[in-house]
């Protein structure tokens, strides 16, 4: 379910007196002044957006993706506006905030404004578009960035799954978690406080958020040494979800960390394959002051029924350091193994899923 629209306005310039106009300002405008058609589509992990058209002088488009109908849900991107002027063909890159993902068969909307380039509020036209995320679509014209404009979460984010609402991480609100950071710096498996009652559950409520039961408040994320941390384990999985498997690295300083990298030697794999595509993060600072690196394997989803298994081994070609211990040749831990195991069950939504996955050999699902 996607959307083509345009927009016709016609908007009236008015000036100090008609001798000003005159001299200094364009010819008067037309019903072309700004005309602009878009077409919006709700991907997994991001969205494709395609705008073109005329546009007035001082107006840019704004956009909002948000999880669920009428843009009412959680959102999945922060307001942004793409800066246009005059004629434009344009599909701004839109990839959802916190490493959030929509699942097959999901509802997603948008919603989109014109207004002053400077002052989001001040709003000539505003629609809101549904798509329920059935497949991407290739986006038609060049991409351009984007930039905030103030409506977004700050800091690190994810799903309350007592109340279903998106919030700040912070001590405040979290009484438990893995103890594992996530890639967006994040904590895996967070465990709230409820807010009209003093048991704490792990996962969803059905009765309050229509979720199942033994869902961890990020589904599909799987850390890839949940074997060796019972917290860390992935919890109940559908398949719709889409999965992302991923491992870490921390050390006291930046160069400890790059020495790791350098000189790490992973074998990590599902069912006895090997991801095809591992993503490797910038190097930066987390709450615990120290310096991580992640380790990313987006694996996509429409997964099959059945029981799964990842192995992790790390060795060294050369020791190293991580401000705390020493790892490799010659040292106490010259390798670190784990493994991580999970089910997909079908899911209770209704969905009909065409399993693609998984295949042989494992393919590439970049975001």
């Amino acid at each position: 379910m996607r959307k083509f629209s345009a927009i016709w306005l016609l908007v009236l310039v008015l000036g100090i007196s008609s001798t000003v106009l005159a001299q200094t300002a364009t010819p008067a405008p037309s019903a072309d002044d700004t005309n602009v058609n878009y077409f919006f589509v709700a991907c997994d992990a991001g969205a494709v957006l395609d705008l073109s058209g005329v546009i007035q002088r001082n107006y840019d488009v704004y956009f909002q993706v948000f999880k669920d109908l009428g843009a009412t849900g959680t959102p999945l991107t922060e307001l942004q506006r793409v800066s246009v002027s005059g004629q434009f063909q344009v599909s701004p890159a839109i990839v959802y905030t916190n490493a959030q993902f929509i699942s097959f068969g999901q509802f997603a909307s948008l919603r989109l404004l014109i207004a002053r380039e400077t002052d989001p509020t001040n709003i000539l036209y505003e629609d809101v578009v549904d798509d329920v995320q059935d497949g991407c679509a290739t986006p038609t014209y060049s991409a351009v960035p984007t930039t905030p404009s103030g409506s977004g979460l700050s800091g690190p984010t994810t799903i309350n799954p007592v109340t279903g609402q998106p919030v700040t991480v912070g001590e405040d609100n979290i009484v438990g978690s893995s103890g594992i950071f996530r890639p967006d710096g994040g904590f895996l498996n967070a465990v709230f406080a409820p807010q009209r009652e003093d048991v704490v559950q792990i996962g969803a409520r059905p009765s309050e958020i229509g979720q199942e039961a033994g869902r961890t408040s990020n589904p599909g994320l799987i850390f890839a040494e949940c074997g060796s941390f019972p917290l860390a384990k992935p919890g109940r999985l559908f398949d719709t979800d889409r999965l992302t498997v991923y491992w870490s690295w921390f050390a006291r300083t930046p160069a400890q960390v790059q020495q790791h990298i350098d000189n790490a030697l992973y074998t990590v794999t599902l069912n006895g394959q090997p991801f095809p595509v591992v993503i490797l993060s910038e190097i930066r600072q987390l709450s615990d002051n120290n310096y991580w690196v992640f380790y990313t394997a987006d694996l996509g989803d429409a997964w099959a029924l059945g029981d799964y298994g990842i192995n992790f081994q790390l060795e060294w070609r050369n020791a190293i350091s991580d401000g705390y211990a020493r790892f490799g040749p010659g040292t106490r831990t010259e390798r670190i193994s784990a493994t991580c195991g999970f089910t997909i069950e079908k899911n209770p939504y209704g969905v009909q899923v065409q399993y693609r996955n998984p295949s042989t050999p494992l393919q590439a699902h970049l975001r």
